[in-house]
């Protein structure tokens, strides 16, 4: 999906997989915050407050600066946010079989759950913090 709006926007796209890996590590603690903001807040049994929902917008909004879409993982965690930030964007719906997305979704999640997994990204100068992002998401 990513590839494809890149073409047809010919500007580039933000896929998590991607950026994620390849970012600062200030990038990667800026998605921290931000999933620690939505994280407390569900822990908590709550919604996040009106304080929380702008401080998420507002690091949103830099997380994305430069891209003129985003697709997969973490966009669609924070879709009502990017739609009050971006009213004018146009949103694609992707429909796949229920069964079939939540076995792929499961299995991401076991491989990202592996004992040995921050051995294996140590060289990758983000991947202590790619980790602990990866630890938000599941």
């Amino acid at each position: 999906m990513s590839a494809a709006l890149e073409i047809l926007l010919q500007e580039p796209s933000y896929h998590g997989g991607a950026q994620l890996l390849e970012s600062s590590i200030g990038h990667m603690r800026k998605w921290l915050a931000v999933h620690e903001i939505s994280r407390n807040a569900r822990q908590s049994g709550r919604s996040t407050t009106k304080a929380e929902q702008s401080r998420i917008k507002m690091m949103l909004a830099q997380l994305y600066r430069g891209f003129a879409s985003c697709s997969d993982t973490p966009a669609f965690y924070y879709v009502q946010e990017l739609s009050e930030l971006y009213p004018e964007a146009q949103v694609i719906v992707t429909v796949r079989d229920r069964e079939r997305w939540w076995e792929s979704k499961v299995a991401v999640n076991n491989a990202m759950r592996k004992w040995w997994l921050p051995f294996v990204l140590w060289p990758i100068p983000t991947s202590g913090t790619s980790y602990g992002f990866i630890a938000c998401l599941i």
